[in-house]
């Protein structure tokens, strides 16, 4: 059962695969003398209708054709820019981090310089309580020191409602 199914699979996406194929290599004027042809069909054109429809819609695919092209382009130029622009936020990124760590490492030195040993580790301790206060914050989602969900102060007092609208 699965090798039929499997097999039906693939039957089916060589023939859409050969019809898109063959859709492709078909040019302006066999496709516009198609439309014309269906057209005739459904609407009995007389020839000059014909000849007229016929070079309109071959001008229009031009068009259409040209008209794709440069949304190609367009597009391409764009996926560029954006991968320019990523490329440029990311030595921004750096260039940021980098002064940074420059900036820490000056502080470091400093600190050290000026504060004699006792006072020096004592700092070192304050700045990791400090650090591990963040990370903590991070870790439970504090925003402004609240929690997730919590409301704040007008809120509770109802301050920020619609009116009519009670909590």
């Amino acid at each position: 059962m699965r090798y039929l199914i499997l097999f039906a699979l693939a039957i089916t996406s060589m023939f859409s695969y050969a019809q898109k194929r063959q859709m492709q290599e078909v040019n302006p004027e066999e496709r516009a003398q198609e439309k014309v042809d269906r057209l005739d069909q459904e609407l009995n054109l007389s020839d000059e209708q014909k000849k007229e429809l016929k070079i309109y819609f071959v001008e229009a695919q031009k068009e259409t054709k040209k008209i794709r092209k440069k949304q190609v382009k367009r597009r391409k130029a764009a996926r560029e820019k954006r991968e320019q622009l990523e490329t440029q936020r990311a030595e921004i990124r750096k260039v940021r981090k980098n002064s940074m760590e420059a900036r820490r490492s000056a502080t470091e030195e400093k600190m050290k310089s000026v504060l004699s040993n006792e006072q020096y580790t004592k700092w070192e301790e304050i700045k990791q309580e400090r650090k591990e206060r963040v990370a903590e914050k991070k870790r439970k989602g504090f925003r402004k020191g609240k929690a997730k969900g919590e409301k704040n102060r007008s809120e509770k007092k109802g301050r920020n409602r619609v009116k009519g609208q009670r909590n």
